[in-house]
């Protein structure tokens, strides 16, 4: 037989864990005799107002077969049921279903048994000598809201030490004899303890002596005071890690304000502790750079007033320390031809961003001297990238800039030597060749008039005079040529140099002939320079090649180029250059030579080969005036290579490049 009810009208229960999902709630009487069962569905009905809904069980059976298809939010049980009379038909109850909440109803009233009932976990015990409307909708309305409260309790302290124990803070708890009474995961990590070995100890037992008699100290102060402490602690991890920990204690009082425990949080700072450490360091070296550079630094403000500058700049502006000049501008320092550019300068810097490196102004300082300097500025920045002023420093250059007059002095009235050289010996070359000419001339006309009348004595003298004279002649040519690198040199123009080489080859052709040298040549492909002077070069080179051999071997010469990027004089960034190379199978050159080599008028074997000594300073200089260089490799009796370098492009019509 089954009862169901429901109460009309009834606003529904709040619920619990079991609660239905909707309308009133489910309660299930388990009650053997049927006009019993009756009774009390009438005493519910009577209790207007009731948000319950009846349903019968007639034995301890029926009832755990409805609660196991759910729905059920009470359970209003009979302890004198036929198959499970007493006490022990509720612990069944809950031993099948823990969570479900009974109201246990007996038929008179049992103090012991009430007792009881309560202890295996019903909510309520009510005799049925007292089940009236309005007692029987109360108790059900207490057990209704009572289970309620119950469930919200166990969730509050479910999230509450779900938070405690999920914390990455050490969270504890002491009694008043300083006793752990509880600890969390993470205290119980952080000392290396279980959380079971923990509880119970004192702080003797855990910590360190000295650790644990200051926090001793500290909890009696509490205990006393009433007052929360904080302190920072450290000690050894287990891990044998250094801990720097944040200890907060307060007090835990009872309803009556009486101190009862006490409870902390510690926190792990070590991270923190160790940047802040860092970031002290940090400061403490960037003061000590700051303070020591001989360099005046300085920050400003949005308006240019110093915020901080070193000693230095304030040594330098006649102040004792750097404080005297803390919210000043260049303005109360300087003239105002000067603070006015440095204060557009820092407001250009502050509006664009961008800095100001290596700017070199004259200064005039507050004590008349004039100084010049190289000023960097930069954007100050806050964390978040805004630019809250400027910062700078100032490097006296003055050494310098005299320095560097003082070498355009000298390299002024060095190039002006040169000229002046230049044009002497241009025009004593040129005025000389006159002269030489008519001696080397009468003395011709000597030897062919007058040979019958000459003894052989003065034939001999006129012969060494004739031989003088042509030596003469051609130490004047080379001078000439020398001279005129720089005095006729022409504008730079894409050159060939293969066709120079069929030039020169066919100028030395009847040398090439006499000795039976082979003459090999490679792509030389082209170059800008100035034509006349390249053919130069490769006539004194080609030429040397073939005048320097080895007796009884013909020579061989090779002419290549190759082209490769390499850093020139006068240029920033690598360029393109062409490596003319002439090697030769000659006679080479003893090493302790190679220094001197293109020095001009240094000649090699004087008694053994004809020369003037200028051929090869001409290659250089030429080399030189091109921007390039020219070097040599030699062995003796292994032949010489000589490499002239020089850049493949030139700036166009240019004549001016300088030679040192």
């Amino acid at each position: 037989m089954e009862i169901a009810t429901t109460i009309q009208n009834a606003a529904p229960g709040n619920g619990t864990a079991n609660r239905s999902a909707s309308g009133p709630w489910k309660v299930l009487l388990v009650e053997a005799r049927p006009d019993e069962a009756a009774r009390i569905n009438q005493v519910l009905l009577d209790g207007a107002g009731s948000p319950f809904e009846l349903e019968w069980a007639d034995g301890m059976e029926g009832a755990l077969h409805r609660l196991a298809s759910g729905g059920v939010d009470l359970v209003l049980l009979d302890l004198d049921l036929p198959d499970s009379r007493g006490l022990p038909g509720l612990i069944r109850l809950h031993a099948c279903f823990p969570s479900q909440l009974v109201v246990v109803v007996v038929d008179h009233e049992n103090e012991a048994v009430e007792l009881e009932a309560l202890r295996e976990g019903a909510l309520l015990c009510l005799p049925k000598t007292k089940l009236d409307p309005f007692w029987l909708a109360r108790a059900l309305r207490y057990s209704h809201d009572r289970a309620v409260a119950e469930e919200k309790l166990r969730a509050g302290l479910a999230f509450h030490r779900s938070i405690v124990e999920q914390l990455p803070h050490g969270i504890f708890r002491q009694d008043l004899q300083g006793r752990f009474t509880y600890a969390n995961p993470f205290m119980s990590d952080l000392l290396g303890l279980p959380q079971h070995e923990l509880v119970g100890r004192r702080s003797e037992e855990v910590f360190p002596k000295a650790v644990a008699e200051r926090a001793v100290n500290q909890d009696q102060e509490v205990l006393r005071t009433g007052r929360p402490h904080e302190r920072i602690e450290e000690l050894d991890a287990p891990d044998g890690r250094r801990l720097c920990l944040a200890v907060s204690k307060t007090p835990v009082r009872n309803q009556q304000g009486r101190i009862i425990a006490l409870q902390g949080l510690m926190m792990d700072e070590t991270e923190r502790h160790q940047a802040q450490a860092a970031l002290e360091q940090e400061r403490y070296f960037m003061h000590l750079l700051i303070s020591n550079l001989p360099d005046p630094v300085y920050f400003k403000d949005t308006a240019s007033r110093f915020i901080r500058v070193n000693q230095a700049l304030a040594e330098r502006l006649g102040g004792p320390n750097p404080e005297f000049m803390l919210g000043k501008t260049d303005f109360d320092f300087f003239a105002r031809e000067h603070a006015e550019p440095a204060f557009h300068d820092e407001q250009t810097v502050m509006k664009t961003g961008q800095p100001i490196v290596g700017k070199e102004e004259k200064e005039v300082w507050p004590d008349g001297r004039e100084k010049w300097v190289s000023t960097t500025k930069m954007p100050l920045r806050d964390r978040n990238g805004q630019i809250i002023g400027t910062f700078g420093l100032s490097r006296d250059i003055t050494p310098r800039k005299k320095a560097e007059e003082k070498l355009r002095a000298y390299a002024a009235s060095l190039a002006q030597s040169n000229r002046d050289l230049e044009e002497f010996a241009f025009v004593a070359s040129h005025d000389l060749q006159e002269p030489l000419g008519k001696v080397q001339a009468f003395a011709d006309l000597l030897l062919a008039d007058c040979s019958d009348s000459l003894s052989e004595k003065g034939k001999d003298y006129l012969r060494r005079l004739h031989k003088a004279t042509a030596r003469m002649q051609m130490l004047v040519r080379g001078l000439l040529t020398f001279s005129r690198v720089q005095t006729e040199a022409q504008p730079f123009q894409p050159v060939d140099l293969s066709a120079l080489v069929t030039e020169v080859m066919a100028d030395l052709d009847t040398r090439i002939q006499q000795t039976g040298a082979r003459v090999e040549v490679g792509p030389l492909g082209t170059v800008d320079g100035d034509a006349h002077q390249l053919r130069q070069v490769l006539q004194n080179l080609l030429g040397n090649a073939l005048k320097f051999v080895r007796p009884g071997v013909a020579p061989i010469v090779k002419i290549n180029s190759q082209r490769v990027l390499e850093r020139v004089t006068g240029a920033n960034l690598p360029m393109e250059v062409c490596r003319l190379s002439v090697e030769d199978n000659g006679i080479g050159i003893e090493g302790k030579y190679l220094g001197r080599l293109f020095n001009i008028f240094q000649r090699l074997r004087p008694n053994e080969y004809d020369g003037t000594g200028i051929g090869l300073a001409t290659v250089r200089r030429i080399a030189q005036r091109h921007g390039g260089s020219v070097s040599v490799r030699s062995q003796p009796n292994e032949g010489s290579v000589f490499t002239v370098t020089l850049p493949v492009r030139q700036r166009r019509g240019d004549t001016s490049t300088t030679i040192p």
